[in-house]
Parts: structure tokens; C-alpha cells; sequence
């Protein structure tokens, strides 16, 4: 049987198999924190993500109504992550995303 590692070992150790997932986490990260630094303070918390991929900027917004207050800052957010990033974003693309699930309630405690 194989000894199981947790993904955060494997990330600390730059295990050559999740160096390409580290960087692209890492130029998500910053993809974010520059649309976030971008927005107003209480649109930029409604950015759940962002990324760059062949000239698209890819938001996922938490609801409807924030994906087109979003749209008014498209310029911008254009701008500043093709500044950011030093990639060409030629358009902006808002999805809504789901919550993220609630965790699972602690098991109750055996009855003595």
C-alpha cells in the first residue's frame, strides 16, 4: 500500500508534478488581487475568482445582480489585469458560482 501525503507537503516540497497547479495558482491569485484592487471595496468582495486564459478574463461573481454592477468596470479590470499580468485580455467573461457548500455538522456525542 502507498503512503498517502497531504497536498500541502507535496506543495512545500515543489513535487514536480504540481509545479505547473502552484504557478497557475499563483497567477490566479494574482489575477484576483488585481481585479479585487480594481473594484470598489464592496463589489471587489462579491469576486470569488478570476483568471486569464487566451485573452479571456474569467470572473466568478457570487450573484446576478453583482455580475452586471461588474460589467460598468470592464475597461478597468481589462487594464489592470493586462497591466498585472503582463497578458493581453482582450474580453471579460462574469459567471455566478455557486456557494461553496456548508461544512458537514461535528457528529453528536454518544449518549452514556
Amino acid at each position: 500500500m502507498r503512503n498517502p501525503k497531504k497536498i500541502s507537503e507535496l506543495l512545500a516540497a515543489n513535487h514536480p508534478k504540481l509545479k505547473d497547479l502552484r504557478t497557475r495558482v499563483h497567477l490566479r491569485s494574482q489575477v484576483l488581487e488585481s481585479v479585487c484592487n480594481s473594484l470598489p471595496s464592496n463589489l471587489a468582495q462579491q469576486v470569488i475568482s478570476a483568471g486569464v486564459e487566451q485573452g479571456r478574463l474569467n470572473l466568478g461573481v457570487s450573484a446576478a445582480v453583482w455580475a452586471s454592477r461588474i460589467r460598468y468596470f470592464s475597461d478597468e479590470l481589462r487594464v489592470a489585469v493586462e497591466k498585472s499580468s503582463k497578458k493581453p485580455v482582450l474580453t471579460l467573461k462574469i459567471r455566478v458560482v455557486p456557494p461553496a457548500p456548508a461544512p458537514a455538522p461535528a457528529p453528536a456525542p454518544a449518549a452514556r
